[in-house]
């Protein structure tokens, strides 16, 4: 319930205040956390939240923020006669619809999750107008029944997740509208690991009541630059 209370707010945080360009990289979101912690003059001696822990909150941050928000794209894929599975070289978390593009109009195709498709496979035949008819994402790849005996363009909307934040000078890929709420989300993330630690629970405490401090007074910004 906690967690859920503290996402909507994040949330609520996001569609409020404008989010800036310069929160692209886990280096520049964990400068504006260690901010929002009233950190901002002990950046490389932060007790408990050097970079390695900080780029593991920042990356499970957006990653919750990213999954539970989605963002909605469409992508154009090529099929080949006689393929049926195609590699989308883009993050997505799951098909929301699709189309053949044909002639100039859209021909829908059945959207089913992975399990239903496998179903598919042995019932389906090869159709007479040789269009796919259903199709389903599984891991980055996208599979068409039956096998398309056509060479033209699908249209697939698509719910995308974003990247995995690997390192410092990785950039974020979710929306800028959505950077407020990744960043708040990272601060109680630290202070939620400061004040699990016994030997920092003091830490933690100042952290966590710094964040609803800062937060409720000031929002998205209270005058400090990042460094």
């Amino acid at each position: 319930m906690v967690r859920k209370l503290l996402f909507v707010l994040a949330l609520l945080l996001a569609t409020q205040v404008g989010a800036s360009d310069s929160l692209r990289t886990v280096r520049e979101f964990r400068n504006r956390v260690y901010m929002d912690l009233n950190l901002a003059d002990t950046l490389n001696g932060v007790p408990g939240l050097d970079s390695a822990r900080m780029l593991r909150v920042i990356a499970e941050a957006a990653g919750d923020v990213g999954s539970k928000i989605g963002m909605e794209k469409a992508k154009n894929v090529t099929m080949a006669s006689g393929t049926n599975a195609y590699l989308l070289d883009v993050h997505l978390s799951d098909a929301r619809a699709a189309a053949v593009v044909k002639n100039y109009s859209l021909y829908p195709i059945g959207v089913v999750s992975f399990e239903e498709f496998k179903n598919l496979l042995s019932a389906s035949s090869i159709a007479s107008d040789s269009l796919p008819k259903f199709c389903a994402v599984h891991g980055d790849s996208i599979y068409f029944q039956p096998v398309p005996q056509y060479t033209g363009t699908v249209k697939v909307w698509y719910w995308a997740r974003g990247k995995v934040l690997a390192t410092q000078s990785d950039t974020c890929d979710l929306p800028y509208e959505l950077y407020p709420a990744v960043e708040y989300y990272a601060a109680m993330r630290a202070a939620g690991i400061m004040r699990a630690d016994a030997n920092q629970k003091m830490y933690g405490d100042m952290y966590a009541q710094e964040v609803v401090y800062y937060r409720a007074l000031y929002g998205r910004d209270n005058g400090k630059t990042s460094k």
